[in-house]
């Protein structure tokens, strides 16, 4: 997440990494879209990144138990991401 000083919009970006077939990391941007929740707290932060996962379809109880999320050490970052069932969040500063 970060914020256009000059116009005072703030966004929010989901890359996801995986391996593919071929043992080769691959990285791919699901989202980069205005974050238009004036508050960045955990439940807002928690309910984007939701409907971002909802959108490619990877919502469910089996593929959550795949994810884990890494962040900054942001509070409500960390707090959002343990808030869901079944996931492991390391913070990296």
């Amino acid at each position: 997440m970060w914020i256009n000083d000059y116009r005072k919009i703030s966004y929010i970006s989901l890359t996801i990494y995986y391996i593919d077939e071929n043992w080769q990391l691959k990285e791919q941007i699901l989202a980069a879209s205005k974050f238009s929740d004036v508050k960045h707290i955990a439940d807002h932060i928690k309910k984007i990144v939701l409907e971002i996962l909802k959108d490619y379809n990877l919502i469910s109880d089996t593929t959550m138990k795949k994810f884990i999320f890494v962040t900054n050490s942001d509070t409500n970052f960390i707090a959002a991401f343990r808030s869901l069932n079944h996931i492991s969040c390391f913070a990296h500063k």
